[in-house]
């Protein structure tokens, strides 16, 4: 197990963009919902909590989860604030945890 702070997450997706030819990155956080959460409901929660956009749903042991994008852009164009503040929003939120999609 090894623990990582903002600026190792930083440090290592500046590395792994630069080899995979700067594509476009989302951050995002895990959000478990209570089962029979509507669509509704979720926007609701999502845009009071800030959030517009998921990246991802999926049922884990029963449970509705999400993946809740806090940033998105491209590691090359992005200034090192904005990723470091989506990285610890996204720690944040989800319990220490966070997952990176990259996009084409």
């Amino acid at each position: 197990m090894r623990h990582d702070s903002a600026d190792s997450i930083h440090a290592e997706l500046q590395a792994r963009c630069a080899q995979a030819g700067d594509p476009r990155i989302v951050l995002t956080f895990a959000a478990e919902l209570p089962g029979g959460t509507t669509a509704e409901q979720m926007q609701q929660w999502l845009s009071a909590s800030g959030f517009t956009k998921v990246q991802a749903e999926r049922e884990v042991e029963g449970r509705k989860q999400l993946d809740v994008v806090a940033d998105r852009f491209r590691m090359s164009r992005a200034e090192r604030a904005r990723v470091v503040e989506a990285i610890e929003t996204a720690l944040l939120r989800g319990g220490g945890r966070m997952a990176v999609y990259a996009l084409r």
